[in-house]
């Protein structure tokens, strides 16, 4: 019984490490020069999705800035992790069960807004006052992308194998 106590433990452990190495990455993405929910959707597809979920990226092209850079209404990042859960657990027939990718994108939208207090980019970017370089805009994907990743590995969905 010892053995898989300890087990879970490194399996945690190994959880907690591949979150942060999203929020890094998605973090470096945006810093590279895509946006906020260019570089969310980036970051997770590579990490849970497939070949296939490539084409999401350009999805959220539109939803930099909050929507298409006026900076108002829902913030990029968080419609980025919603493009990334459609992307990743969407149907592909109606006859396909919607209830999982439905269930992670509700948490998803409550746990962003426990922790920004907001899910909308004109109040948060008040809220962050003057900004050098997006850098607080920045921090809000990386972590928004590490709420997401904790979430679909509380849920099961397991990252693919690093090439």
């Amino acid at each position: 019984m010892r053995w898989r106590s300890i087990f879970s433990k490194k399996e945690r452990e190994m959880e907690k490490e591949l979150i942060k190495e999203i929020e890094k990455k998605t973090f470096d993405y945006f810093q590279s020069g895509f946006m906020c929910g260019e570089a969310i959707v980036k970051a997770i597809n590579e990490t849970f999705g497939n070949e296939e979920t490539r084409i999401f990226y350009k999805t959220a092209t539109a939803f930099g800035g909050g929507l298409a850079g006026t900076r108002k209404d829902i913030c990029g990042a968080l419609v980025g992790g919603v493009i990334s859960i459609g992307s990743i657990l969407g149907r592909l027939k109606v006859t396909d069960d919607e209830k999982l990718a439905f269930d992670i994108a509700q948490r998803y939208r409550r746990n962003f807004i426990k922790e920004f207090g907001s899910n909308n980019c004109e109040i948060l970017l008040k809220g962050f006052g003057k900004q050098k370089d997006w850098l607080e805009c920045k921090k809000l994907t990386s972590k928004a992308s590490g709420i997401l990743a904790a979430i679909l590995l509380k849920k099961g969905i397991r990252a693919r194998p690093k090439s």
